[in-house]
């Protein structure tokens, strides 16, 4: 990770890592995007072929 941050500060980028979330702030997270997931209307797609 600080080889990462080191290169893309070169790049001229501000980056912040976030090692860790307050787990209560992951659980909302988390329920939000269940929440939008349930909401997505549902549509099958075909399957792929295999291709040999």
């Amino acid at each position: 990770m600080e080889v990462a941050g080191r290169i893309i500060e070169a790049l001229g980028y501000d980056i912040t890592f976030v090692r860790r979330l307050d787990p209560e702030v992951q659980a909302r997270r988390l329920v939000d995007v269940l929440t939008l997931a349930e909401a997505l209307p549902y549509r099958p797609r075909p399957l792929a072929t295999a291709r040999w």
